[in-house]
């Protein structure tokens, strides 16, 4: 290389460090620091955080709580001064499990109703819209002393079953009873007196009549018997109530009431021939009140007889039938005055007007 290629070199070098020299000049950064959460760029500081808050020097993504980041889901509560997880009310941070109520305007550590913090013990009644120190029945607070009874708020003496009971009522075995339309009978049942009813041994009746088949009425809230003993029959005809029966009464047969006595085929037939059962069936039939003499009592004797002596044949048959017309025919002739005293002694006059 001779000294103008040399020459030539030193001038392309220096025109490269000059250019290099000026290019530098030409770019260099406008910034050299920074404030917190920017950083410097060709085109000065910029903001680096975001969508987020610069928080005492660095970038949050969450609430910035007097220059402490806080937690996820975390609120920053002024008045606290720090970061809240529970509920901010009026700038205060509640303890856990606290709720603001924003018309008490603090933290409510009982009910909040209507935003009105209830004290200690105390519900909150919707329907009335308050607090509620007493019993809330149905959305209404009920006054003191007083019961939810169904829904309704009465006393608890007006509680009575599943009603409340007015005050012209009176609770009869869980039944609400008007005092002015019925009585309560032995605490069991209201009796109604718009149809007759009084109370007579814990049960309700008709006053003329307290047990019809015993014959008894109501004296003084007892059922008393009101039957009246008839001395002979034409008296039993002449009762003016209803003809009873006698509940002192007891039927009293007596076998067969006639000369030739129970049996009056047995000494041909044996003991099989006795009519006794059939006599006695007789007595009864005529000793119960209300019983028909011939289409009952003796109609029913003369089938007794004959069915004595169906299974005999030649000349036992023949005795034993014989008797049988004879006693069947005699009660038909001669039984009336014995059944009039069965019917005088097994019958009385129910009478309880």
């Amino acid at each position: 290389m001779n000294k103008r290629g040399y020459r030539v070199l030193g001038l392309t070098v220096g025109c490269f460090l000059l250019l290099a020299t000026t290019a530098e000049r030409v770019i260099a950064w406008p910034c050299t620091t920074c404030d917190p959460c920017y950083t410097c760029t060709p085109t000065g500081c910029e903001y680096e955080c975001g969508g987020g808050t610069c928080c005492n020097g660095s970038c949050c993504s969450n609430a910035c709580c007097d220059n402490v980041c806080c937690d996820a889901g975390v609120t920053c509560c002024d008045g606290g001064g720090g970061c809240c997880s529970n509920a901010c009310c009026n700038d205060v941070c509640c303890g856990a499990g606290v709720t603001c109520c924003d018309g008490g305007g603090d933290c409510c550590t009982n009910i909040c109703c209507n935003d009105v913090c209830c004290g200690a013990g105390v519900t909150c009644c919707d329907g009335g819209g308050d607090c509620c120190t007493n019993v809330c029945c149905n959305d209404v607070c009920c006054g003191a002393g007083k019961i939810c009874c169904n829904g309704t708020c009465c006393d608890s003496e007006d509680c009575c079953g599943d009603e409340c009971c007015k005050a012209s009522e009176t609770c009869c075995n869980g039944e609400c009873c008007n005092n002015y339309s019925g009585i309560c009978c032995d605490d069991t049942k209201c009796c109604d007196w718009t149809i007759g009813e009084v109370c007579c041994d814990g049960k309700c009746c008709e006053p003329e009549c307290c047990d019809s088949w015993d014959c008894e009425h109501c004296v003084g809230g007892s059922c008393e018997p009101c039957l009246e003993k008839p001395s002979d029959y034409e008296e039993l005809t002449e009762c003016s109530g209803t003809i009873v029966f006698d509940p002192d009464w007891t039927p009293n047969p007596n076998g067969c009431s006639s000369p030739f006595g129970d049996n009056p085929a047995g000494g041909l037939c044996g003991e099989t021939s006795s009519f006794l059962n059939a006599c006695n069936a007789h007595d009864t039939c005529y000793q119960t009140c209300g019983s028909s003499r011939i289409s009952e009592c003796d109609a029913q004797f003369s089938s007794d007889l004959a069915a004595v002596c169906e299974p005999f044949s030649g000349d036992c048959e023949y005795l034993c039938d014989y008797w049988a017309e004879n006693y069947a025919g005699a009660v038909i002739l001669w039984g009336e005055a014995a059944w009039e005293d069965g019917q005088v002694n097994s019958c009385a006059c129910c009478n309880c007007d």
